[in-house]
Formats: C-alpha cells, sequence, structure tokens
C-alpha cells in the first residue's frame, strides 16, 4: 500500500490529495478490481487525470456555474464512481471548488450530425480546458473524439458476451439496443404502480405519500433500460422495488442493504445528482448515504450480509411476500444472474 501511496503523491501535485490519500488509495485498488482490464499504473493515471478534469471543470463553474464539459468515457467511470460513495464525493468537490459539483448521465443520440458536431466542440473545449490549467495531456486518457464516440457506445454495464448472435461492431449494437428502446418507450405509456403495503402495516401513510410522489428524472428507465440491457417492463419492477427499499431506509432502525438488483438503480440514481439530493432532502431531510464496499474485507462482507438479512425481513414485514427474482436469497450481485430472461436478445438478421 505505501508504495501505491508514493505513487499516487508523486503523479499528483493537487493540495487536496495528501489530506484524503488513505482513502484514494483504497477507492483506487477497488476500482482496479472492478475493472479488471485496467493495469493498477493505467489506473493510477486515470485517477490522476480525473482529479485535473474535475479541478478544470470546478474552475470553469466558479466563472460560469452554467459550464458544461465532455470528458471522455473513461473519466465519466471514475467521475460516476466517486459519486457513488456519496460520504466522501462531496469531500472532494470542497477540495477542488466549495460546491457540489453536479452530474447527470445522458443517452448520446451520436446518430444526429448536429448533436454529434455539438459534442465534438464541447470534448475540445475540454481538452482545451484541462491542457491550460495542467500543460501536457495523458494521450493513453485524453484520447481522439472517435475513440471518445465508440466508448460511449459501448458502454454497458453488462458484458456484451451475453449477448446472442450479434455483429462484432459496438457501435451497431448499441445502435440497435437504442432503437429497440426507443421503440418500447413510445409505444407504451409506462407507469410506476403506487406502494401496497401489508393489511396490519404500522408505517406511516406520510412515509407511503412521499415515496410515491418522487419524480424520477424524464429518461431514468431508458438510461437503465440501456445499462442493464433491460427490458422497460423489467426496469419498472426493479424501480418500484428500489422504492420499496427507500421507504424502508426512512423507517428502518437500522443500517439496510439492497439486492444487487436494486443497487444498481440505486446506482443510477445517484448519479442524477440533483434529482437525487432533492429526493433524499424530502425523504428524510439529509442524504440517504451510499457506502461501497471498499476494503472488501470478511468482516465487512458478513456486516453486510446481516444487513440484508435484516432488510428481508423488514421487506416482508412492510410488504409481504418478497419479490425473490429481485430479492435472492443471499442478495446475490449481478443483474443477469437471476433476470436472464428478461434481458433483450437482438439477432444479427
Amino acid at each position: 500500500m505505501n508504495s501505491i501511496i508514493d505513487k499516487v503523491s508523486v503523479i499528483s501535485s493537487f493540495d487536496f490529495l495528501p489530506e484524503i490519500e488513505s482513502s484514494t488509495c483504497k477507492a483506487l485498488l477497488k476500482y482496479c478490481e472492478i475493472n479488471p482490464g485496467h493495469s493498477l499504473e493505467f489506473c493510477q493515471e486515470l485517477f490522476t487525470e480525473f482529479y485535473k478534469f474535475l479541478s478544470m471543470h470546478a474552475a470553469k463553474l466558479n466563472k460560469d456555474h452554467h459550464s458544461k464539459v465532455f470528458p471522455p468515457v473513461e473519466i465519466a467511470k471514475v467521475w460516476e464512481f466517486h459519486i457513488q460513495n456519496t460520504a466522501k464525493y462531496p469531500l472532494l468537490c470542497e477540495k477542488v471548488n466549495q460546491k457540489y459539483i453536479h452530474y447527470r448521465p445522458e443517452l448520446y443520440n451520436f446518430e444526429d450530425e448536429a448533436v454529434e458536431r455539438g459534442l465534438k466542440e464541447l470534448y475540445e473545449e475540454t481538452l482545451s480546458g484541462v491542457k491550460a490549467m495542467f500543460g501536457a495531456l495523458n494521450q493513453k486518457v485524453w484520447v481522439s473524439f472517435e475513440k471518445v464516440k465508440k466508448g460511449y457506445q459501448s458502454t454497458f454495464n453488462v458484458s456484451l458476451k451475453r449477448l446472442k448472435n450479434l455483429l462484432q461492431d459496438d457501435s451497431t449494437v448499441n445502435s440497435k439496443i437504442s432503437q429497440i428502446i426507443k421503440k418500447s418507450f413510445e409505444s407504451a405509456n409506462f407507469s410506476i404502480p403506487a406502494l401496497k403495503l401489508v393489511e396490519k402495516s404500522e408505517i406511516n401513510t406520510e412515509a407511503v405519500e412521499k415515496i410515491d410522489k418522487i419524480s424520477f428524472p424524464k429518461d431514468f428507465l431508458q438510461i437503465l433500460c440501456q445499462k442493464l440491457l433491460i427490458s422497460p417492463e423489467v426496469a419498472v419492477t426493479l424501480l418500484t422495488e428500489y422504492k420499496k427499499f427507500l421507504l424502508m431506509s426512512i423507517i428502518s432502525q437500522f443500517p439496510i442493504a439492497p439486492s444487487g438488483f436494486v443497487d444498481e438503480v440505486w446506482h443510477l440514481h445517484m448519479l442524477f445528482t440533483r434529482e437525487y439530493l432533492e429526493t433524499c432532502k424530502n425523504l428524510k431531510g439529509n442524504v440517504i448515504v451510499h457506502v461501497p464496499l471498499i476494503e472488501n474485507s470478511v468482516s465487512e462482507k458478513e456486516n453486510l450480509q446481516e444487513f440484508y438479512q435484516k432488510t428481508v425481513q423488514l421487506y416482508e414485514k412492510t410488504f409481504g411476500k418478497r419479490e425473490e427474482a429481485c430479492w435472492p436469497e443471499h442478495g446475490e450481485k449481478g443483474v443477469d444472474a437471476k433476470l436472464e430472461h428478461t434481458f433483450i436478445w437482438i439477432n444479427s438478421e
């Protein structure tokens, strides 16, 4: 660990980094673990370039709070990784900007020439901003716009190997998926059902009303479908179960833990930072904290499993029999584990 800390300290010249050195290095190791295709050295470079990017973005926001940026997808992934540690991310923002730096996931339509041209210009502005503040760019991270475009067209939370009879061109795959999902949403009106409690539930009706009044972003379901390669109907089911999790977070007297499936929805909700913070404020008055498993220690996993079992018990007491597909017995991680039959399969015809 000391060698990692030394390397991060050497290649990073930010005043705030030594103050969060230990947690930064733990996060770095975790990011390497969940991205096995990246070497430790490349992850270090990514983190460094992300801190440069965030510092530049913060400086631009100080001059113009409407300022926009368009980072390469690898930087965007590191940004999302930091946001999902809801306790640490605000501290990082304070170090570079003294404000909370907001984020919002998007579905970019690169088939629209005007959209592509605008994104290319924004990417070049982002490059220029980082270069102006920090000098030479790391070419392994700050790649050409064509590579950035392809990167955004290939970002899924499930492996493309899960799809059957696909063309090898990732951009074609993405285009087909986008078209299917878009048509699904155009042809049907998907609504999120109100929560139903068991008859003898003692839950305050005011809490239930707060949950049912949550307004999710307009494109939330579509992005969820795109990220997890699931049908809109399954996305609605997962979102409903996530609403139940939010209610339990209000009423529980102990820490609770979602299943892997519900956690995926939570992850996405957090990335709509403005909406998520507003939702938390309305529900609890403060942020519903999400702390990822960083150390992956035995005790950490045992605590999580204990919290999950208590969560399942609270679920059944509050809502009745649980949806086993969404809340498996041990909370297995990964959407393709139990919902395989619901995935959108695309053939090459």
